[in-house]
């Protein structure tokens, strides 16, 4: 209709995650080797629907359904051990935990946007989630929007959420922990509650300003309060994700853009400034050491993804049909150290790029490209190894060459091959 726009669309999606040991180096160094094998299988039905209504205003609903269905295989080979956990054979026992898991989730949202004069857009909506899995939980969550424009070349917003997150269902693992009970792949402690979902209020207020034609200038800033904030770590010799809870999460921060385009030549410089914390490790802690614990129940730590800085920048010139680019990157490093308490070396990483328009069929129809990622070959250490649920260490890339072939081409319109 005039007023009116809908669509439907059903959808599924399979994905698996398979780990395989080193079967003799896992034992020998760790004490367990597993080969892992996970499964999801999603089918699901989402609407949504917009509908102009009189005095400037627009309604929009929308529904999301799904089931998924899916397995957790852990098949381990490990050492007999003493209650001290103390090896007591050199001929490996094997165990298996294998799990299978239904989830079902059900969603529905519905919103207004107002413009009660051109200077202002107004949003607010409510949306309604309940998922059923090992235990069913749902949330009512109210969202709040505002932008407001008080001259042509200032544009001002703010925002308020309350979100609901499920914990991935195909990454959730209730571990069988007896079966690993005097063996050298114990858990340091048979505690496991299941995660639960995060629940947070998120707020967000920013700006956007037009300083000339060509420069462009924006600040936004954020902060979120997380009840059971969802984190994950890689524990164990099967580098794989296994999400858990902390009682309560913090994470604020601003972030300044700069971007100017004129003529041939475009560049940005981005900046970001963060905190990320939590309190009081609730679930899945039988992948921590009583130690780190007790540490975490009394005292704020940062996230192992908490960064402090994170900027860009980059540069874009064009000439006739050549394009080159040159970009960088600075990272203060990630958290490191018993329990995040430390953290990683500040890096900058550096790029260059180049690209030529090319005529084989017709005009500028393939694109030829040459790229250098990190141009003065500088030894990133992303991660070390230590921090909480980091268990291997991370490098960046080191001095690489890429080159590639692109071509540009258009289908003939139905019109066409029917002739007008």
């Amino acid at each position: 209709g005039s007023n009116i726009t809908w669509q439907v669309a059903p959808f599924s999606r399979y994905e698996t995650i398979k780990f395989n040991p080193d079967k003799m180096g896992d034992l020998i160094f760790t004490g367990v080797a597993t080969n892992v094998f996970r499964s999801s299988f999603v089918n699901g039905l989402q609407g949504d629907m917009s509908y102009d209504l009189p005095h400037n205003n627009t309604a929009r609903a929308g529904f999301y359904f799904s089931g998924e269905s899916g397995e957790l295989d852990n098949h381990a080979l490990t050492f007999p051990a003493d209650s001290m956990g103390n090896q007591t054979s050199t001929t490996p026992i094997a165990v298996k935990a294998n799990q299978h898991f239904t989830t079902w989730l059900y969603d529905g949202y519905i919103q207004d946007e107002w413009r009660p004069t051109e200077k202002w857009t107004i949003n607010g909506g409510l949306r309604f989630d309940l998922i059923d899995d090992v235990r069913r939980s749902n949330a009512l969550m109210p969202r709040f929007g505002a932008v407001y424009i008080p001259w042509e070349p200032t544009t001002l917003h703010a925002g308020y959420a309350y979100t609901f997150t499920p914990v991935p269902t195909e990454l959730a693992n209730d571990h069988e922990l007896l079966a690993f009970q005097n063996t050298t792949g114990a858990a340091p402690t048979l505690l496991n509650t299941p995660p639960k979902p995060e629940r947070a209020q998120v707020f967000d207020v920013g700006a956007i300003q037009q300083i000339t034609k060509s420069l462009t200038a924006s600040v936004d800033s954020y902060f979120k309060y997380s009840n059971y904030l969802i984190d994950e770590g890689q524990f164990g010799s099967a580098l794989i994700f296994t999400p858990f809870n902390y009682r309560r999460g913090r994470q604020y921060g601003v972030e300044t853009t700069l971007n100017y385009t004129e003529g041939p030549l475009t560049a940005y410089v981005n900046q970001a400034f963060s905190v990320a914390k939590g309190t009081q490790i609730v679930s899945g802690q039988f992948t921590f050491a009583p130690d780190k614990l007790d540490f975490i129940s009394r005292r704020w730590v940062n996230l192992d993804h908490d960064q402090t800085i994170t900027g860009s920048a980059g540069i874009v010139y064009r000439w006739k049909k050549w394009t080159a680019t040159v970009t960088g990157i600075n990272q203060s490093g990630l958290r490191s150290g018993f329990a995040n308490t430390g953290n990683l070396p500040t890096y900058f990483q550096f790029n260059f790029g180049l690209t030529k328009l090319l005529s084989l069929f017709k005009p500028d129809d393939f694109q030829a490209r040459f790229d250098i990622i990190n141009m003065f070959d500088q030894v990133i250490l992303i991660r070390d190894g230590t921090g909480i649920g980091v268990s291997a260490k991370q490098y960046g890339p080191r001095l690489t060459f890429y080159g590639g072939l692109k071509w540009n081409f258009n289908f003939a319109k139905p019109s066409e091959l029917i002739g007008n």
